[in-house]
């Protein structure tokens, strides 16, 4: 990965009556423009995220999601949902007088909204790089929450304990309490099941942040809107995202870790069969985490080439 550089543009843009979203640019101000869309939902950007692209050569934008990290009123579920948040890239554009088409670049839940951005505004996307295919379907939540508890059996007894009926719509119970030790108990104890996943099967990974490193109330907002999407399916019709994916005629690199459990490779492989203009890159001994050195070697070799036909 590239220097830790910092922004020299950083604050909060207003998206609507109530939504301030935290926008960063880094990198070379009139470069190649890159979004960056991280994953989740609920997560957030950090400086580490700036490290995938040549700061000589991109126009590097982060921005933290509606309700999530550093934006305003944090945790927040109104007025959130999938095409809230397409606005919103629409709007960090316009913000930054953006004339040229924009590369995005998405992980996880971020690859999600980069095709659901793409499949409204295509005509605004030079190309994708989306990693650890998440398409927000029912079954892909299932498998996150029920499917892994052979491979992590501790973490998934723990995770479940008390749980009658939808896991999901057990810990939205429990992290929307009014005692905040329940709700900071619960997020505490979905967050370390998260990190017990990111873990399977992956080799030469950087550790994962623990969820102790996180203030409760972080945490809280967090999960919130975390839950708050995968309860309502991500605000997409069924293999809405798939079905989509075949229209989107935009040169898109979808790079896979081969021992991803949380977003298996066969919902990538999928992605891959019905998009045209894509390529799928899989690489052997990677998980989920886009920090681990194989799959943050891969993502900087693929922006790399992208920039070397564009510039």
């Amino acid at each position: 990965m590239y220097q830790s550089i910092d922004p020299f543009y950083a604050g909060n843009l207003k998206v609507s009556e109530l939504h301030y979203i935290y926008v960063e640019r880094s990198g070379r101000e009139g470069g190649i423009p890159v979004i960056f869309l991280h994953g989740g939902p609920g997560s957030s950007t950090n400086p580490n995220q700036r490290r995938y692209f040549d700061p000589a050569v991109f126009d590097i934008i982060l921005f933290d999601q509606r309700g999530c990290g550093k934006s305003t009123p944090a945790g927040s579920t109104d007025s959130n949902t999938t095409w809230d948040l397409v606005d919103d890239v629409n709007a960090i554009i316009e913000f930054f007088c953006i004339d040229e088409k924009v590369i995005l670049f998405g992980g996880s839940w971020g690859s999600a909204l980069a095709l659901a951005y793409a499949s409204k505004h295509s005509d605004k996307v030079r190309a994708m790089i989306l990693r650890g295919i998440f398409l927000g379907s029912r079954p892909e939540v299932t498998w996150f929450t029920d499917g892994l508890e052979k491979f992590i059996p501790d973490a998934s007894r723990k995770f479940r304990a008390g749980v009658e009926g939808s896991v999901v719509d057990h810990y939205w119970d429990l992290v929307n309490s009014p005692n905040i030790d329940v709700a900071s108990s619960a997020a505490e104890n979905w967050a370390n099941y998260e990190a017990a996943a990111m873990a399977i099967g992956a080799t030469n990974e950087i550790a994962t942040q623990s969820s102790s490193s996180k203030s409760s109330v972080d945490l809280i907002s967090r999960t919130l809107v975390h839950l708050h999407y995968l309860r309502s399916d991500c605000f997409l019709r069924e293999n809405q995202l798939l079905d989509s994916a075949s229209n989107i005629n935009v040169d898109t690199v979808i790079v896979q870790g081969a021992s991803d459990m949380i977003c298996p490779p066969i919902t990538a492989k999928k992605l891959a069969g019905v998009m045209p203009n894509s390529r799928l890159r899989l690489v052997e001994g990677a998980g989920h985490n886009a920090m681990g050195e194989l799959l943050s070697g891969a993502l900087v070799e693929e922006l790399d080439l992208i920039a070397s036909g564009i510039a």
